[in-house]
């Protein structure tokens, strides 16, 4: 009877984080048998005691750390859980993956819009013909992307996309490989192929 009173005090204690700083919470009369500055409890006739002992030491000791451990792991998966699909838009393509089905052909002008949004940019694919001018027109549609910019490795160039504003670009009419477009974080991707 009196080691179950003992560890109901030591679970108590754990939940006690004053106690390192001399303030207790126990209920009055606990501890009757021990001294007021030894807070062992006495000692037993048990055998096996002395790993159990090691183990309500360390979790006394240690009490307040486990207790904020604790709480912060609940903060976290609470956090986790209730976090917005596209609140983590700084992860960019891990969030949303690219549609990369879609592909488009110039217009009988040689335009081709392209919107860039939370999920990258549509369309991805162009088809065109060598010699045939073609201008893409980029227009991004929300603040949640990292596409805040589009840039051509091949041709050396990176255009800023201001929300809700059509920027354009020209393609060289001479050209006659595949040409490759990106975000400024390199991202979503997009391609050109020229026939």
């Amino acid at each position: 009877m009196f080691c179950a009173r003992v560890h109901d005090l030591r679970a108590f204690e754990l939940l006690d984080p004053l106690a390192k700083f001399g303030v207790t919470l126990r209920p009055p009369g606990a501890y009757t048998n021990m001294t007021q500055r030894n807070d062992t409890p006495p000692a037993s006739n048990h055998r096996n005691d002395a790993p159990a002992t090691k183990a309500k030491t360390f979790l006394r000791q240690h009490r307040f750390g486990l207790l904020v451990g604790g709480l912060f792991a609940a903060v976290a998966v609470a956090s986790i859980a209730n976090a917005r699909p596209g609140a983590a838009h700084s992860m960019c393509g891990m969030m949303h993956p690219q549609d990369t089905t879609a592909t488009a052909t110039p217009d009988p002008t040689g335009k081709v819009l392209i919107t860039a949004d939370a999920r990258g940019f549509h369309p991805s694919s162009i088809e065109t013909t060598k010699g045939q001018r073609t201008t893409l027109e980029f227009r991004r549609t929300t603040d949640e992307t990292c596409a805040t910019s589009v840039v051509f490795p091949e041709l050396k160039i990176e255009q800023a996309l201001p929300l809700n504003q059509t920027v354009t670009i020209e393609l060289p009419a001479d050209t006659s490989s595949t040409l490759t477009f990106q975000c400024g974080m390199g991202m979503y991707h997009g391609k050109i192929v020229v026939r």
